[in-house]
């Protein structure tokens, strides 16, 4: 008796784990559109004219990040 229930314990936690395993794939796949997304926006600005000092203070992101995005 006491083994089955820590099995359906354990079961139940099994599942819970691919549920939450299977929301951070998403929000992982969100995170990485967002990323495209900031990339284009700061190659935009860029193309555009803007320095990375004014791109910088327009989107919050620092300078050696913009630097990396290039």
């Amino acid at each position: 008796e006491e083994l089955r229930e820590e099995r359906e314990k354990s079961q139940l936690k099994d599942k819970e784990l691919e549920v939450k395993d299977k929301e951070l794939q998403v929000k992982d796949k969100e995170l990485g559109k967002k990323d495209s997304i900031i990339e284009n926006l700061v190659r935009s600005l860029l193309f555009s004219g803007k320095s990375k000092e004014e791109i910088s203070m327009l989107t919050g992101i620092s300078v050696s990040e913009i630097e990396k995005l290039c």
